[in-house]
């Protein structure tokens, strides 16, 4: 991941692109989070924001919740919420469901890891029935996974077991969909190459049957 990160920024510090480079500085923020480097994940963070604000104020909310994160790692719910709100207030600028979903999400880690539950399920649930709406495999997978660890953190083993079963299903539904998916596109490729070998065939015979007459008629 870092390789290819590399790579990307020496291009965009080339190119002098900035969105290039703000998704490079997101880039690295995400894979310093992943890492539990967090003082790092904030100053990449903070890059990324800046130049986005230059480019485009739509994807300032990427870092603002990437940020978020970032701070409820490190216990800090008032900088965490801080900047779930500054992303709440950019969805009403620039709507989208899935980011909504997200954010909702986001608020449902928060406030479980503060042990906040009752606020925690408010949160999933409301993610979960945008994800529902649009049909979001990934993000309603996301959910259950959520309220599982929340169940668990409660000693609620029997509901974490419920969504723990609910969360293996949408998986399985999503590999099986991905492996369906794979067959019809190998399937259409066979049938277009099928169809190319005939078209092929075809135009050899028209040759074949314009030689003939010629060679009978002279013409």
């Amino acid at each position: 991941k870092l390789d290819y990160l590399h790579q990307a920024m020496r291009y965009a510090e080339k190119s002098k692109d900035s969105l290039r480079l703000a998704n490079c500085y997101n880039g690295y923020g995400r894979v310093y989070f992943i890492e539990g480097k967090y003082t790092e994940a904030i100053q990449a963070l903070e890059l990324a924001r800046t130049l986005y604000a230059k480019e485009s104020g739509r994807m300032t909310m990427l870092t603002h919740s990437n940020l978020g994160m970032v701070y409820v790692k490190l216990g800090d719910r008032i900088k965490a919420q801080q900047q779930f709100k500054i992303v709440e207030e950019n969805l009403k600028i620039f709507p989208d469901a899935k980011s909504e979903a997200v954010l909702y999400m986001q608020y449902g880690l928060m406030y479980s890891e503060f042990g906040d539950f009752d606020l925690a399920l408010e949160a999933y649930n409301k993610s979960l029935h945008i994800n529902e709406r649009i049909g979001y495999m990934r993000g309603i997978c996301d959910n259950y996974n959520g309220l599982e660890s929340m169940f668990e953190k409660q000693g609620d083993f029997s509901k974490a077991y419920k969504y723990l079963k609910l969360k293996n299903g949408v998986e399985k539904a999503m590999l099986n969909s991905q492996n369906s998916t794979n067959v019809s596109r190998s399937l259409y490729e066979y049938e277009l190459d099928q169809k190319s070998q005939e078209v092929e065939m075809l135009k050899n015979l028209n040759n074949e049957l314009n030689q003939f007459a010629y060679i009978v008629t002279g013409k």
